[in-house]
């Protein structure tokens, strides 16, 4: 897929953000995408979404983005910083083939030679359901089924068996397990002893299909160190993010350790920022547990305390 980006005049004066996407190979007929701004933190704000059919196999299709120009300049510090302006989109697409629950195959024709078949392909068109996340499904379903896998990942209580070429395009970490001598790459088989049944199958799903589970924050800690050691930055990102969304005076403290762990020196200042506003809202248990698991981070934060 091709991707134009430009700016045109709206009603007012105002200027509009429009985008473009035309396919690259004549085969594609159906395509959906989601269209999303990635902002100084790393978040996704999801800004346009469709789904369209490609008659013309040149087609291009425009949409205008859901932020004006004068709307992200009024977010600048958030949207565009060092004036980038980051975009991810999502794209997938078939050929137009379509599996109905029949199990009939209907083919539609890039030709169109009477108007009668072309009242008979609406028809049919109208009569199919809309594709929706085709690669994603299909991509889900290779995590079920371990008739095609090459690689385990073996927990204590587990095994998971995964692809090597997907887990390398998602993760450095076993791009370099597999590309050089190591046991992982010799024996098919990775040790995860280290992070429990839910949290591999948890980090499996998202290097699969993009997609994180409804998260607690103990779920979500656990995720945001997978995310850490497999170098998984978009999902360490979005547990970050979940992470400071729900800081609570029961938890700030283990945040405040857990970034300190991992040397996330944003989500520390985040966390000791929350502790130094909350403080008399700590319970001493929670003091006494940063106390015994980390003496350095504890007297930092007294001695913040006191300069205030």
């Amino acid at each position: 897929m091709h991707f134009e980006l430009f700016v045109i005049e709206g009603e007012l004066s105002e200027e509009k953000v429009r985008f473009a996407v035309t396919p690259n190979n004549e085969i594609i007929r159906i395509s959906s995408f989601q269209l999303f701004v990635v902002d100084v933190f790393k978040n996704l704000i999801e800004c346009s979404q469709d789904e369209f059919w490609y008659i013309d196999p040149n087609g291009r299709k425009e949409f205008l983005l859901f932020l004006t120009k004068k709307k992200l300049m009024e977010k600048k510090k958030e949207y565009l910083p060092n004036d980038v302006l980051s975009l991810q989109c999502e794209f997938s697409f078939t050929s137009g083939i379509v599996f109905q629950e029949t199990n009939k195959i209907i083919a539609f024709s890039p030709s169109i030679e009477s108007t009668e078949q072309e009242n008979r392909r609406l028809q049919d068109e109208k009569d199919l359901p809309v594709p929706k996340g085709i690669l994603i499904d299909n991509l889900k379903s290779m995590l079920n089924n371990s008739c095609f896998s090459d690689v385990k990942l073996r927990t204590n209580g587990q095994v998971y068996f995964a692809h090597k070429c997907i887990l390398s395009s998602r993760s450095t970490v076993f791009e370099a397990m597999f590309s050089n001598d190591m046991k992982e790459k010799m024996n098919d088989c990775v040790d995860i002893e280290d992070l429990n049944d839910d949290t591999v199958l948890r980090m499996l799903r998202y290097i699969y299909s993009a997609e994180v589970e409804e998260l607690e924050w103990d779920s979500a800690a656990e995720l945001y160190e997978a995310a850490d050691k497999y170098q998984l930055l978009d999902l360490n990102g979005i547990c970050s993010c979940y992470l400071k969304d729900n800081l609570q005076p029961s938890n700030a403290c283990a945040t405040l350790v857990l970034a300190d762990l991992h040397q996330d020196e944003e989500l520390r200042c985040f966390a000791r920022d929350f502790i130094l506003r909350h403080g008399k809202d700590i319970n001493s248990e929670e003091w006494e547990k940063l106390l015994s698991s980390n003496l350095k981070l504890a007297a930092e934060m007294m001695r913040l305390k006191f300069q205030e």
